[in-house]
């Protein structure tokens, strides 16, 4: 079955077996958020992001996962099935056939309970914009449509130099975690996961640096637009060359992901690269940090 059939399917199947289970008993609605919804995924690393709007407690959390987990058998003739919830944790692979493509998913919680509050759904302005402008629903309600986003350059700078001082305590991590000689693709995996963000959150940083305002809802969509089509941002940074080759080396390990992923040499060249950049990242974004 073709790659793009294989996923249609199970993001039908997952939607309609958990609002099957939940809907109007804990959850209020489901959708995708992120690259499949917006048609822009890649075929080669391919991820989706699941919305789910609702109560978030234990008993939904393991309905959900028991749904979750029932399909892989379906699906694991076709995918290998990659539950990912970085920077939270980094979750065991439910297969790891080198000959077939990772499928890799996300299930985020938007509790009802949260949505009210100054920072809806406890993300800040800028985060929870790009949930709601790319998410598509499957089954009930949408509990983004009538929320009004705002954002600030200082809330991204604040919010940033949050992020940067968490993953970069994380990634120290990373090689401790694995067999390197044996798990050369999980290690992989993972360092680019860390590499993707550490790059994605930059582009923040940088639209402030390039005069870029985020109360405005133009300037926004500038990096929205950026951050989506990734290749746009090898021009986009303003970094020293041994920076920027860093970059693009990110950039390319995400399409050529299914090529490089068992390559140990290519693991932890990718591996320190991004190591740096996030140290590199969090120091620049310092210097902005308001008074």
């Amino acid at each position: 079955m073709e790659i793009e059939k294989v996923i249609k399917e199970f993001v039908d199947e997952f939607c309609d077996l958990v609002w099957k289970e939940l809907g109007g008993k804990g959850i209020k609605g489901i959708g995708v958020t992120g690259s499949y919804a917006r048609g822009d995924y890649s075929k080669t690393r391919p991820d989706v992001n699941f919305a789910v709007f609702g109560t978030s407690d234990a008993a939904v959390s393991w309905k959900i996962g028991r749904v979750a987990s029932g399909l892989n058998k379906k699906y694991s003739q076709w995918v290998n099935l990659r539950p990912e919830y970085h920077p939270e944790r980094f979750a065991a692979p439910w297969g790891r056939d080198i000959n077939k493509t990772d499928l890799f998913f996300k299930i985020a919680f938007f509790d009802v309970k949260e949505r009210d509050l100054l920072m809806p759904f406890g993300r800040p302005g800028y985060v929870l914009e790009g949930h709601k402008l790319s998410i598509k629903m499957w089954h009930g309600r949408n509990l983004f449509e009538d929320i009004i986003v705002t954002s600030s350059n200082d809330e991204v700078i604040k919010g940033c130099n949050y992020m940067y001082s968490q993953w970069v305590r994380a990634i120290k991590l990373t090689p401790l975690a694995y067999d390197l000689e044996q798990d050369a693709d999980l290690f992989f995996g993972e360092a680019l996961v860390w590499g993707k963000i550490a790059v994605q959150q930059y582009a923040w940083v940088q639209g402030i640096k390039n005069g870029l305002d985020y109360v405005n809802d133009e300037d926004r969509m500038k990096i929205f637009s950026r951050v989506h089509d990734k290749e746009k941002l090898r021009g986009f940074f303003k970094l020293p060359r041994k920076e920027q080759e860093m970059v693009n080396l990110i950039l390319d390990a995400r399409k050529k992901y299914q090529e490089w992923k068992t390559d140990s040499k290519m693991a932890e060249k990718l591996y320190q690269s991004s190591y740096h950049l996030l140290n590199y990242f969090w120091d620049e974004t310092k210097k902005l940090m308001p008074k």
